[in-house]
């Protein structure tokens, strides 16, 4: 499978913005390149049919699965108890220059990030590293 990233702060502004990956290390480099950015929103479009929007803010993400035509399930992760970051505060994403506040218990570690990322561009389906609740 392959996605292509969608940068929804910096637009196509971004360096990563539009590229396409179908190689799981060269996503792993890009995700560890966008971690040193102020938090904002991406997209990873699946050729599945599929996406996950996610937020990338250092030690913290979030992950939202869905439909790439736009209707529901919206599913959002919570990991399943180990990583879990210890505070539960709410954080702020950067979507179009908009804040975009997510709850703390939506937010994963981005080590789990990476995992769900990797996994959805290596079998185009959901990482059982986290639960999916419908929001």
């Amino acid at each position: 499978m392959k996605v292509i990233l969608h940068d929804f702060q910096e637009g196509s502004n971004g360096p990563f913005d539009g590229v396409e990956v179908a190689d799981s290390e060269k996503l792993r480099d890009i995700l560890d390149q966008l971690q040193r950015r102020d938090p904002f929103i991406l997209e990873l479009e699946g050729d599945n049919g599929y996406r996950l929007t996610v937020g990338i803010g250092g030690p913290v993400s979030c992950i939202q699965h869905s439909s790439r035509d736009g209707e529901p399930p919206y599913m959002v992760a919570v990991t399943k108890g180990v990583g879990q970051p210890p505070e539960l505060d709410d954080h702020v994403f950067l979507c179009g220059g908009q804040a975009t506040e997510i709850r703390g218990s939506q937010c994963v570690p981005f080590s789990v990030l990476q995992s769900v990322a990797l996994h959805f561009l290596q079998t185009g389906e959901r990482s059982a590293e986290v639960s999916l609740v419908p929001i």
